[in-house]
């Protein structure tokens, strides 16, 4: 329904669908057409997982139709070559995470949120707002976008140095520059 409405993609069935064009003999080789901004990180190392190891069935390729960032450039990249215009987006290598503190937005509503976390588990609700909880999340971003940075190098077949020096320190590039 979600992708009916609003034109959002989900990795489980994009993960059918490529299984299903390797399945097809009829099927000579795959074009995966790109046009997003990214997504989400879970599901996205097993789907990109999926198409590099389908590249050894069939000849598989990317054309960036519009922008192939952040996890659309991670599904991208796991496909043999990339095609884009000059005027496609590509890029945005690494993970954010977003946090909204509403804890004074709650207190001047009247709103006291009390949270009591197991003992065994101290790091399970880290404050982002301290620099202890703060350190910790950086910790899981960074380790994720070490994943990430990771799979490109791979599916790219350069090292992760040639990554984080030259595909965009998580910026973005146009068309030929991005080829370059």
């Amino acid at each position: 329904l979600f992708t009916e409405m609003s034109g959002a993609t989900a990795y489980s069935s994009l993960m059918l669908d490529h299984q299903a064009a390797l399945d097809d003999d009829s099927i000579e080789s795959i074009m995966m057409v790109f046009d997003s901004p990214g997504g989400m990180v879970a599901g996205c190392d097993e789907l990109g997982q999926a198409i590099f190891d389908g590249r050894k069935k069939k000849p598989t390729h990317a054309y960036v139709s519009g922008d192939a960032c952040s996890a659309a450039y991670w599904l991208a990249s796991s496909c043999e070559t990339i095609t884009m215009s000059p005027s496609s987006v590509v890029g945005s290598i690494g993970v954010v995470i977003g946090i909204t503190d509403r804890r004074k937005a709650e207190e001047s509503a009247g709103v006291k949120r009390i949270e009591v976390v197991s003992t065994q588990s101290p790091d399970k609700r880290p404050d982002p707002t301290q620099p202890d909880g703060r350190a910790k999340i950086q910790k899981l971003v960074d380790e994720l976008g070490d994943v990430f940075v990771s799979a490109v190098a791979r599916n790219r077949g350069v090292s992760v140095e040639t990554v984080l020096d030259k595909f965009g320190r998580g910026g973005v590039s146009v068309g030929a520059n991005a080829v370059a």
